[in-house]
């Protein structure tokens, strides 16, 4: 909790908010964006509890500490338990908003992964935008901005939260307990998003994943090696961007490593990294890079995994030894 509210109070846009409401200026609509879904969640809580906070913003007094449980009378959280908004989600919002707060002076909705709603249930919240209740604030966050229509974006005061940098990623893991090395890596591989890195370096089968595609990839020198690669990387089938993912880390690393060695964020796997970067020459790694992105738009259309792999390790092969130093 201490690490994460100073991870968050650092921010610009909880600075501008702090101003905002030390002033008693509150609008009634705030569009939060982030590449952070989880960091945003949390963000919108701080700013919730802000908002309501009789002092401002302590985040420690019986009503800060209420808004953290999410147990306040006065906080709405959408969606309630649920992966996504439903149309009931939208009708309770719109028919309960005008009720007036229970508590204190002001109510607030916390619309989390809004640009994940579909236009015809943003458009159902559009009218109360427009006319909003007194004394009730949304919250609206997002981490695609361009999936929130434009008539709901002209209704909302826009918020960016702070891109953090990997440095600072590194620091709060550490400091919450995660030793260096497994920071890099969820670091590296969650590109500098805080709570999203924290989630998986917590996980241990992500850090198998990330082991045993480097092996696979550290091994790929010819088609004999093919094989063995394809099915080392079609056993993280079942999770293809995230195996995409750390395909693209490890050979940005080795690119990286062409240019400026100082510059690489896996120093702990450096001899790996190494060891990959004297196989491919800079045009083989912008190469590969490519088809990664190619991959990822064939895995977004749901075409058979393990063809896809499959094509994408002799692809790589090709490039590789088509583009020799």
């Amino acid at each position: 909790m201490e690490q994460l509210t100073r991870l968050v109070s650092g921010t610009k846009a909880f600075e501008s908010l702090w101003k905002q409401f030390s002033a008693d200026k509150f609008a009634h609509a705030y569009l939060v964006t982030s590449a952070d879904p989880v960091y945003l969640h949390e963000f919108l809580v701080y700013a919730s509890a802000m908002a309501l906070c009789p002092k401002g913003g302590c985040f420690s007094c019986v009503t800060c500490k209420r808004v953290f449980a999410l147990g306040h009378v006065d906080v709405h959280v959408y969606p309630k338990g649920k992966d996504k908004i439903l149309v009931s989600d939208v009708n309770e919002i719109v028919g309960d908003c005008f009720i007036k707060p229970f508590e204190g002076e002001r109510k607030v909705y916390i619309i989390n992964d809004f640009d994940t709603m579909s236009p015809v249930l943003q458009n159902k919240l559009l009218k109360t935008l427009e006319e909003p209740p007194e004394n009730t604030i949304f919250f609206l966050g997002a981490t695609n901005e361009s999936a929130v229509l434009a008539t709901i974006k002209s209704r909302c005061q826009h918020v960016h939260v702070d891109d953090t940098s990997f440095e600072e990623v590194m620091k709060y893991l550490t400091n919450s307990g995660i030793n260096e090395v497994d920071a890099e890596i969820a670091a590296g591989f969650c590109n500098n998003r805080p709570l999203l890195a924290e989630q998986y370096a917590k996980d241990k089968s992500f850090y198998k994943m990330f082991d045993d595609v480097l092996d696979a990839i550290k091994n790929l020198d010819s088609s004999k090696d093919a094989l063995l690669c394809s099915a080392k990387l079609a056993s993280y089938a079942s999770k293809p961007q995230r195996l995409l993912q750390t395909l693209l880390l490890i050979y940005r690393e080795a690119l990286v490593y062409h240019s400026n060695e100082d510059m690489l964020l896996l120093k702990h796997k450096k001899n790996d990294i190494l060891c990959i970067r004297q196989k491919y020459s800079q045009t083989a790694l912008h190469n590969v890079i490519d088809l990664l992105s190619k991959a990822k738009v064939k895995f977004e259309y749901n075409c058979n995994a393990s063809a896809v792999i499959d094509t994408l390790v002799l692809s790589i092969l090709e490039v590789k030894h088509i583009c020799q130093k």
